[in-house]
């Protein structure tokens, strides 16, 4: 069984990958055009702080986004990321690394709570949102093909994080996971 998040995996070094991912990402959606005109896209990055305790010394992550180049049009894309959930400001891999070990009933909330250093509160929130809303959503109807059917239904995210953890070194299964939870496929 998966004891918690992976003790031999930096949060530094995972957060490089990471983010080189989040790259590609951008780059691919970059060389497309802009969904709404057709226009080209600039670059429209930022810089956010994801909260949380064990992200407290790493300061400010880049999260890429788009914006049209079109005079008229200027709309941002956001293209998607590994590092971010949407708006989130916590980061993707403490939603799902979280989520994951409350399904499997390797920790609790509050222990969550003590090893992330997100509120309670938050935690019982994210828990709730897939447990009851996640599982009907567009992204899980997109990913229920890829994945054994053992795994689409009741406990579906820590079941997935404990397969990817499986099958793979602790960082390429933690980054395979956040990508299949954080990309649409």
């Amino acid at each position: 069984m998966i004891a918690s998040f992976p003790s031999n995996v930096t949060l530094h070094h995972l957060v490089e990958v990471l983010l080189d991912i989040d790259k590609q990402l951008a780059n691919k959606v970059k060389a497309a055009s802009c969904p709404y005109c057709g226009g080209n896209l600039n670059n429209a990055f930022y810089s956010r702080k994801p909260r949380g305790t064990v992200l407290e010394d790493m300061g400010y992550i880049t999260r890429f986004s788009l914006c049209c180049r079109r005079e008229g049009c200027r709309k941002r894309v956001l293209p998607p990321s590994t590092l971010f959930l949407g708006r989130t400001v916590y980061w993707s891999c403490i939603i799902l690394v979280s989520v994951a070990l409350q399904q499997l009933n390797v920790k609790t909330a509050e222990q969550i709570e003590k090893r992330f250093g997100v509120p309670l509160r938050t935690i019982r929130r994210w828990i709730a949102y897939y447990r009851e809303q996640y599982l009907q959503s567009r992204s899980w109807f997109l990913r229920q093909g890829f994945i054994p059917l053992e795994n689409v239904y009741s406990g579906a995210i820590g079941r997935l994080y404990h397969s990817f953890m499986k099958h793979h070194e602790p960082l390429s299964g933690l980054t395979s996971f956040v990508r299949f939870m954080g990309v649409d496929p």
